[in-house]
């Protein structure tokens, strides 16, 4: 019996109906813990060199940064440095700190900016003093055109277009000033032959114009050679102020005294300053006598008016008495 019921427990369980794909997910399932574990487990012996590898990559990424960062702030170093010049230039008027950045940044654009305002600053001095001082004048010109000469002889790739064109017309004008026509008309053709299209155009032409005007070289000869005949104000010299030595006068420190008596000297001085002394105390005593006078006279005609005013209206009350006896 005990076994006839065990054979149909087992076909019971037999005829349930189990859900679709009941049987395949457990297997699948230890399947795929199997295959992560022999994933892991073939990985181990490279664990090693994974773990180098992320290392590298971090420490590549963080190389790079740093050199791309770097890169940026050397970069930006001319500017800054350009900016600071600047300021200390408007502050001084000194171009040193503008041309020392053609030492410490050779080949660079801000340094070739920083050319420019130095050599426009010393063209403009050397102009405004060609006329009180020549020697000075000159000078400063010829550090312009220098100055100048550099900015156009840099490379292409440390110097802008408005940068090249505007040292190339600068240069011009500077051997123009310094009477340097022929190498003036040269850079001004210049000028014109590299860029038509530029704002210096105008300015290069009315320059290459004067460069080979005859009558212009003249009159640049005539004023290059001219000098003052005196630097003296005309009219009639004032004489010099006379200079007078007095001769030194020693004087005693304490008033001498013999047995309580002034000396000789000293009596005869006070006899002499005695009469101006009292001239001077007479002559005091007169004004404040006039002036006591005055001011009695002052006080009289006040007493007078006073006395004036009461009998006035002393007779002003009678008249009115009068009036009302006569009208009672």
């Amino acid at each position: 019996m005990s076994k006839i019921k065990t054979e149909n427990n087992r076909d019971n369980r037999r005829d349930i109906e189990l859900p679709p794909n009941a049987q395949s997910e457990a297997p699948v399932e230890a399947e795929e813990q199997t295959s992560a574990e022999k994933l892991l487990m073939a990985s181990q012996p490279y664990w090693t060199q994974i773990i180098l590898g992320v290392l590298v990559s971090i420490l590549a990424w963080v190389i790079i940064s740093y050199l791309t960062q770097a890169s940026r702030e050397a970069a930006a170093e001319p500017s800054r440095q350009l900016a600071d010049a600047i300021q200390q230039f408007r502050i001084t008027n000194n171009v040193d700190s503008l041309k020392q950045m053609k030492t410490d940044y050779p080949n660079e654009v801000a340094t070739n900016w920083a050319m420019v305002v130095a050599g426009d600053y010393e063209l403009n001095r050397g102009l405004r003093q060609f006329a009180s001082d020549r020697e000075e004048a000159r000078r400063l010109i010829e550090r312009a055109k220098e100055t100048f000469q550099g900015i156009v002889d840099s490379p292409s790739t440390a110097k802008t277009t408005m940068q090249q064109r505007r040292s190339l017309y600068s240069l011009a004008y500077a051997n123009e000033s310094l009477g340097n026509f022929d190498a003036a008309k040269t850079l001004y053709q210049r000028v014109l032959d590299d860029a038509p299209d530029s704002i210096f155009v105008d300015s290069a032409t009315r320059g290459l114009a004067r460069a080979s005007n005859p009558e212009f070289k003249k009159l640049y000869d005539d004023f290059a050679s001219y000098k003052p005949a005196s630097e003296d104000a005309p009219g009639v010299a004032v004489p010099e102020a006379p200079v007078i030595d007095f001769p030194e006068i020693d004087l005693p420190e304490t008033d001498p005294v013999d047995n309580g008596m002034k000396s000789d000297d000293m009596k005869s001085t006070d006899e002499v300053a005695k009469p101006a002394t009292d001239s001077a105390q007479n002559e005091a005593d007169e004004s404040e006598n006039k002036s006591t006078e005055q001011e009695s006279d002052e006080v009289n005609a006040d007493e007078v008016m006073t006395d004036i005013d009461e009998a006035a209206q002393e007779a002003q009350e009678a008249a009115e008495t009068v009036k009302e006896a006569v009208t009672e």
